[in-house]
């Protein structure tokens, strides 16, 4: 995944697919098992790391995870400061 870890605890990771609360979790999860249905795993293979590469960019956009460069964005403290 682009820059979740996945299956390792909350406590160990701030950075973690885990952070996304239960119930977006099974609706997911309840989303993969009918595409891999309807439209093949392979389908649903994408589909699900399109949802984790949003998950990621919201997290980097929020400050909780570093983005590409390595560095945590600060999106609201750059708001403040520009107006």
């Amino acid at each position: 995944m682009t820059g979740i870890q996945k299956g390792k605890s909350r406590s160990a990771s701030k950075c973690s697919a885990d952070l996304l609360p239960t119930a977006d979790r099974r609706r997911m999860e309840q989303d993969y098992i009918r595409r891999a249905r309807e439209d093949g795993e392979a389908s649903a293979d994408r589909w699900v790391e399109e949802q984790s590469r949003r998950l990621y960019l919201k997290m980097v956009a929020e400050g909780v995870c570093p983005g590409p460069d390595g560095k945590r964005q600060q999106v609201a403290d750059s708001r403040r400061a520009a107006q």
